[in-house]
């Protein structure tokens, strides 16, 4: 028995020993993809010289992407840019995949939503954004059914009994072009794609679904100041709300080399290198070791099991 042990020993003191490869079930240069190439860059060190390698697919709303990681090895070679759009079609969708089939290593960016609208709005605050939803109907646009954002909306609806009229857009950029050609009366995203348009002046966030204060943007108003909260999983309140995105594995890898990874991508979104790079890319950087982000993911999971049981229920 020593004598197998000394054999296993050096040969996981080597993982990785051959490139990893990570599959953005996305279009190239979005959230995930820019961020993760990002690692790529500076990657090799951490992971002994190897190259990170990141292939794009796409297809099906994250479905096709995080499909190929469920079904490649469980040996931490394949990872999965992982956001909580696997989560709601594991929910909402016929996948072979499971809400529980990945495992959450290291999450690089907190996003939270925002609402915001064109800088010339005659709605100039997000008092009076509320006011207007609680006599009518305000159109306003998202990036897909059933996002993150929407679900934020949605959270706003239930609380406050409003209703919005959504738009679907194929991009967090079409929503903007959207709104400042007047197409919609606001848009519904994350700060990460709003910020570029928010400090140039030509929207102006009325509302921030977080109590941080992200640098740049210290002057936003937080949702809680209106009375905002949902309830999470364990029963506590939150008024947080936004899009994480971070890496993961298949739930049956090794708990050696999720330990492993987890120490790896901890090392590299930490590089002051990796941070500077985000912040110019208007990304907030927010590190969650795997611990964090599997308690972030169940909550999430949670929630939008509340918002989207009658989808549920469907499928």
């Amino acid at each position: 028995v020593a004598t197998c042990f000394a054999m296993v020993q050096p040969a996981f003191a080597e993982y990785p020993d051959k490139n990893i490869k990570v599959i953005v079930p996305y279009s190239a240069g979005g959230g995930v993809d820019v961020p993760v190439r990002m690692m790529a860059d500076l990657a090799g060190p951490y992971i002994n010289g190897h190259k990170l390698i990141v292939e794009n697919m796409p297809a099906g709303g994250s479905i096709a992407g995080s499909t190929a990681v469920f079904k490649a090895p469980a040996d931490g070679y394949t990872m999965l840019g992982y956001t909580p759009t696997t989560i709601m079609a594991a929910l909402t969708r016929q996948t072979p995949f499971k809400v529980d089939s990945f495992k959450p290593i290291a999450a690089f960016c907190q996003d939270p939503t925002v609402i915001v609208v064109r800088a010339d709005s005659p709605i100039k605050d997000l008092k009076q954004f509320m006011d207007t939803a609680k006599q009518r109907k305000i159109i306003i646009n998202i990036s897909a059914p059933g996002n993150i954002p929407q679900l934020g909306g949605m959270l706003l609806e239930k609380q406050f009994n409003v209703q919005f009229s959504y738009v679907v857009a194929k991009s967090g950029g079409m929503q903007i072009t959207q709104l400042l050609g007047g197409h919609v009366e606001a848009a519904l995203l994350s700060l990460g794609e709003a910020s570029v348009n928010i400090a140039a002046g030509k929207v102006r966030c009325i509302g921030i679904m977080s109590d941080k204060k992200y640098e740049g943007f210290e002057n936003l108003t937080p949702f809680s100041s209106i009375g905002f909260f949902y309830t999470g999983m364990n029963g506590e309140r939150s008024s947080e709300w936004g899009t994480t995105r971070g890496l993961a594995v298949r739930a049956d890898t090794p708990d050696d080399v999720v330990k492993k990874l987890d120490e790896i991508f901890g090392k590299v979104i930490n590089t002051p290198e990796f941070q500077a790079r985000m912040q110019k890319a208007g990304f907030p950087c927010v590190y969650m070791n795997s611990e964090t982000f599997s308690q972030t993911m169940d909550n999430i999971a949670h929630t939008c099991s509340f918002l989207l049981q009658d989808q549920i229920k469907a499928n």
